[in-house]
């Protein structure tokens, strides 16, 4: 029989509410990570991919996607325009065609790394590793396809009402789509450097030198983007992700850009690659700070422990939210309901086939209940799972799984990590199926709802900390 000894396990409960992060346990290391505890390499590499995408966009932003033969040392209609002019739509097989592009992105890929290394929330990741060898191109794998692309030739093109080829001086303008696969090296929490492989589409224009794309582009996007001047994404319903939940979350996002979309009412127009920005991502519902001493207090001091810390962190999210520039844009019936605040920022889309500037849009997401009404509810969640009177604790800790002294509704055998164990699972697989056990238990007790999220998020078992399910104890 399998027992979990001097289990404890640190517990993110996220209810639909305004408080959503509880961490009870040691607090998170300084830079480097010295003892080497495990961190959430799968939400950080989630991150890197975002930043990456972000770091694209920025190229976009400078017009590094709009190249010309005079950026590859080239002039007017030099060799590289006419072997692209030449080429027919589909795969370019010619090396020399594709390498000139490779080598300009890899100048800029460089780059990529010292930033990612750089970055506040993702040092652990890549603390020990040289920034330049962060993240690196792959040539063999990735390739480059010319796209038809004829709309330039036509007067009034991209909804730029006066037009036409010979006014903007375009000669050849040709429209490249790479698929660029990416190596992105990272420290594991086995202390190995490891490989993680990811693709990333970026589209590019090649055009002649006197071709003033750039104007071309500004004045496009500026038709759309006027279309939002003053809006706010607005989304109403309970919040019941934390943070990062919030960040990476499909079906959010999803609701975001089905909401521009909506809003620009424009068949042209399609958003490729989007996302939360967040840097400018602030919430109402983050409790953190928690002492690990909550587990031997009783209920009503847990209750005051979090409405105390709740109610800190709610003041400073209002002194936020007074200070944030869309603030206007809210009903004053709403303010005391706002949860989360920042911007969903369009790294990739595009008029047809014309990539417009990324930009970023205000964002809010509104509550059933205003953040006061959700610390009173949410303190006595908390309560009922982590006070010494909990479920947690009278349940959980210490007892041998399967043990038949166990309540019926919270029965977690030995067989049930079987798989975890043939199947050489992440420990992080096996924390997912205690977290599912201890909400569907939590839910039958009525102190959860179906809506709310409780989730394992660390694992100490003295002074071993696991990796994988084998690190459990018979």
């Amino acid at each position: 029989m399998r027992k979990l000894l001097s289990l404890l396990t640190v517990l993110i409960l996220t209810v639909p509410v305004p408080l959503n992060v509880v961490a009870c346990g040691s607090k998170a290391n300084p830079t480097p990570n010295p003892d080497n505890e495990p961190i959430d390499t799968i939400g950080l590499l989630k991150t890197a991919e975002n930043k990456i995408s972000e770091l694209f966009g920025n190229l976009i932003i400078e017009n590094k996607n709009l190249l010309k033969p005079s950026n590859f040392g080239q002039k007017n209609t030099g060799s590289l325009l006419t072997g692209v002019d030449a080429a027919a739509v589909g795969v370019i097989s010619n090396l020399a065609l594709t390498n000139s592009f490779y080598d300009i992105f890899k100048e800029n890929i460089k780059s990529f790394g010292s930033y990612l290394a750089n970055d506040e929330k993702l040092k652990l990741l890549f603390y020990g590793i040289n920034s330049n060898e962060i993240l690196k191109l792959d040539e063999n794998k990735s390739t480059i396809n010319k796209k038809t692309f004829e709309e330039w030739k036509q007067d009034g093109a991209f909804g730029i009402s006066d037009y036409t080829s010979t006014k903007y001086k375009v000669d050849s303008w040709n429209y490249l789509s790479s698929r660029l696969v990416l190596t992105l090296k990272y420290k594991a929490n086995d202390g190995q450097i490891t490989d993680y492989e990811l693709d990333q589409n970026y589209d590019f224009y090649l055009a002649n030198d006197e071709a003033q794309l750039s104007t071309i582009v500004h004045l496009a996007s500026d038709n759309v983007v006027n279309n939002l001047k003053n809006y706010l994404i607005e989304i109403k319903g309970n919040n019941k992700f934390n943070l990062s939940k919030w960040i990476q979350d499909q079906d959010l996002l999803q609701n975001f850009k089905n909401n521009i979309t909506t809003k620009i009412n424009n068949s042209k127009v399609t958003i490729i690659d989007s996302n939360l920005d967040e840097t400018s991502v602030m919430t109402g519902n983050v409790l953190d700070g928690s002492e690990p001493t909550i587990f031997t207090k009783d209920k009503q001091q847990v209750i005051q422990d979090i409405k105390n810390l709740a109610s800190k962190n709610n003041e400073e999210f209002e002194k936020k939210l007074n200070s944030w520039t869309s603030k206007s844009l809210i009903a004053p019936q709403d303010l005391d309901k706002v949860t989360l605040i920042g911007s969903y920022q369009l790294n990739n889309w595009k008029y047809n086939d014309l990539i417009l500037i990324p930009t970023k849009i205000s964002t809010v997401v509104i509550g059933n209940q205003t953040r006061n009404e959700k610390i009173e509810d949410d303190s006595n969640k908390f309560a009922e799972l982590f006070s010494t009177e909990g479920i947690l604790i009278n349940k959980f800790w210490n007892t041998k799984l399967g043990d038949a002294s166990y309540d019926t509704g919270f029965v977690m055998n030995a067989s049930d990590f079987d798989a975890y164990d043939t199947n050489n699972s992440t420990f992080n697989d096996a924390l997912l199926y205690m977290s599912e056990k201890v909400k569907s238990f939590a839910v039958s007790k009525n102190i959860l709802n179906s809506s709310d999220f409780c989730t394992c998020i660390n694992y100490y078992n003295g002074s071993d900390i696991g990796n994988t399910i084998l690190n459990t104890k018979k």
